[in-house]
């Protein structure tokens, strides 16, 4: 009998920094561990907002407005509004530590700069510094309770770290502040089914799935939920939407092409079992060979696929 791929995928951090403007929150999705624990993704500066298209074409730009905002805020080294502005000019241009330095000045002179603590947030977190990223978001929901980033980060570090009733709390918080937080959605169903709350978590899964029709995480982890309480059925179709989901919709929720890849990989594979399971050879097949070409790195699928052509061929 062959082996389900049954992990669950989740979303990882929203690492975007916010502009003097707003919040804006950087992709980032992972493979789910075992548990079902989400893993964070670093976000790479070229993601922030402002800061598109190819980073060596930007890179004069950049550094330009790195310069701009240096003299800038030397000539008012007090003025929290200037250090704000170097810190992302420093965190596009890819200076992390320089970007941290600013913000850490920042909320030193103005304690009560929401958004700073959220940006410092996520420089100490991509820094690897991940308790000082929660003091620093903790502040920031003190400070700006309706900052759905800074909750859905915490959720994730909370869901990390193995505590999943502060993580299922601060998703809450967060999807009452912003009900269409899909990568909420997502992790708060990933923490529902670590807790064995399986009707909540396929609640909330197909909640995401009716405002977002092209959402393969919850596509993929609801054929899971239904394969595991033997709704054959179900898991068949579930798993061949999300097969369904367009490549790029895919690496855009993934946040990485190659994990994008991978994932679509386990869907194919899946469906592969239960044609398999079903007596269906030549569809099994057909799918090991789909879920090959995405990921040929996989161990099961390359054994899946040659055992199916094999006992094809054989007649078995």
């Amino acid at each position: 009998m062959r082996h389900w791929w049954v992990v669950l995928l989740g979303a990882g951090l929203a690492a975007g920094c916010a502009a003097a403007g707003g919040t804006a929150t950087g992709p980032g999705a992972g493979r789910g561990g075992p548990a079902g624990s989400p893993r964070m993704l670093q976000e790479r500066a070229e993601k922030v907002e402002g800061a598109g298209g190819a980073a060596a074409a930007q890179s004069a730009a950049l550094q330009a407005e790195v310069s701009r905002y240096r003299a800038e805020a030397a000539q008012d080294p007090k003025d929290a509004q200037r250090r704000h502005r170097l810190a992302l000019a420093l965190f596009r241009a890819g200076e992390t530590e320089a970007a941290a330095g600013e913000w850490e000045k920042a909320v030193e002179l103005d304690p009560s700069f929401a958004k700073a603590h959220y940006n410092l947030g996520v420089c100490l977190y991509s820094l690897g510094k991940v308790d000082e990223a929660e003091s620093h978001w903790l502040k920031t929901v003190e400070l700006e309770p309706a900052n759905a980033s800074a909750h859905y980060n915490l959720g994730v570090l909370k869901h990390n770290a193995g505590d999943l009733a502060a993580a299922v709390e601060q998703y809450r918080r967060c999807l009452t502040i912003s009900p269409g937080h899909l990568k909420a959605q997502i992790n708060l169903g990933l923490a529902l089914a670590s807790r064995k709350e399986l009707a909540q978590a396929k609640e909330i899964w197909e909640q995401a799935l009716a405002k977002n029709p092209q959402c393969f995480n919850a596509s993929y982890n609801l054929g899971v939920l239904c394969q595991q309480s033997n709704d054959m059925g179900g898991a068949v179709q579930y798993w061949k939407r999300a097969t369904e989901v367009p490549a790029e919709k895919v690496a855009e929720e993934m946040g990485d092409p190659a994990a994008s890849q991978q994932v679509r990989a386990l869907a194919f594979y899946n469906l592969g079992v239960a044609a398999e399971e079903a007596g269906d050879l030549g569809t099994a097949v057909r799918y090991y060979r789909q879920a090959l070409d995405l990921d040929d790195t996989n161990p099961l699928i390359r054994q899946a696929w040659r055992s199916a052509v094999r006992e094809r061929r054989l007649g078995y």
